[in-house]
């Protein structure tokens, strides 16, 4: 027990010490020069829907719905800035950042349809479901107002300003859009309907924009020496969302379900006018994509200047 009550008091003493050798801050050194990097977890989380419902000749009605779910995972991020202070406890910063999450994307597809009495009736449906992926490239430039307190080796500090937010995102998926066919075409005696749907692949062609926002951080520095520290800070950088129609990609493929039993169903075109015609009748919804994301990142810093 007086063994441990001494080893306390002795640490506490050297504590002590440490603060008094280690005063805050250098006052001398009016630049700090801070590299650090760590991982950023994302809030883009959105989804795209798509829809239609339509009639031909035997078919009394067709149903058409795909569900895209997109969200970007935690990854590796890096910062770099420097500041100017103009009094020991408040200063400027210019910080820029580098952030690039990848995407999973997820396609469910619902296609169902009903023949009319005239062929037998019948309620049919059918399922699919496709996965992609991408990501999502955040590069903010911030100015920030830096408050800064401490003592002996150790400081905490707060700051915040603006951000311009310079944003790409590339993504891959797809969506179902059901065709029918007819041998021979109406108006012929004879006439046999075929009903099926094509996988039509989306994309974002590195799309890039940009926002202003704003970010504010927290950090802790434990001072090394008079010019160098190892810091640790958090930071929440917040973008706008901006909303994004996707990129449809034209061209011939089979039907989902009956091309290997009918090959009529093969090689059929999904066009650039069957794309306009979706976009026109508002079919599809755009992608709500927002790029903030909080950073936790560990690095050094540097202090010079007289």
């Amino acid at each position: 027990m007086r063994r441990s009550a001494a080893t306390l008091l002795s640490l506490l003493g050297l504590s002590a010490a440490a603060w008094a050798v280690y005063p805050f801050p250098d006052i001398t050194k009016k630049f700090e020069f801070s590299l650090s990097g760590g991982f950023a977890a994302p809030r883009f989380k959105g989804a795209t829907t798509y829809g239609d419902t339509w009639n031909y000749y035997f078919l009394t009605r067709v149903d058409e719905r795909t569900t895209i779910d997109v969200v970007s995972k935690t990854a590796a991020s890096v910062a770099a800035g420097i500041a100017y202070y103009f009094s020991p406890q408040f200063g400027v910063q210019l910080q820029a950042a580098y952030h690039d999450a990848p995407i999973e994307t997820t396609s469910n597809f619902r296609f169902n349809w009903t023949w009319s009495p005239a062929v037998g009736n019948g309620n049919f449906s059918r399922t699919s479901e496709w996965f992609g992926a991408g990501d999502l490239r955040t590069i903010p430039v911030s100015l920030n107002f830096i408050a800064r307190v401490g003592r002996g080796r150790f400081e905490a500090s707060v700051a915040g300003g603006p951000s311009v937010f310079i944003n790409t995102l590339t993504a891959e998926t797809a969506f179902g859009y059901g065709f029918t066919k007819t041998n021979p075409p109406p108006p012929a005696p004879q006439v046999d309907q075929y009903v099926d749907a094509l996988r039509v692949p989306l994309e974002f062609r590195e799309r890039t924009w940009s926002r202003i926002g704003f970010n504010f951080s927290g950090g802790l520095v434990y001072k090394i020496g008079d010019t160098l520290g190892f810091s640790l800070e958090a930071r929440y950088f917040f973008c706008p969302a901006k909303t994004l129609t996707w990129d449809f990609v034209a061209g011939q493929s089979d039907g989902l379900y009956f091309s290997g039993q009918f090959p009529i169903l093969r090689n059929v075109p999904f066009t650039e006018d069957d794309a306009q015609g979706i976009l026109d009748d508002f079919k599809m919804t755009g992608l709500s994509v927002n790029p903030s994301f909080f950073q936790v990142v560990a690095g050094f810093k540097i202090y010079f200047g007289n």
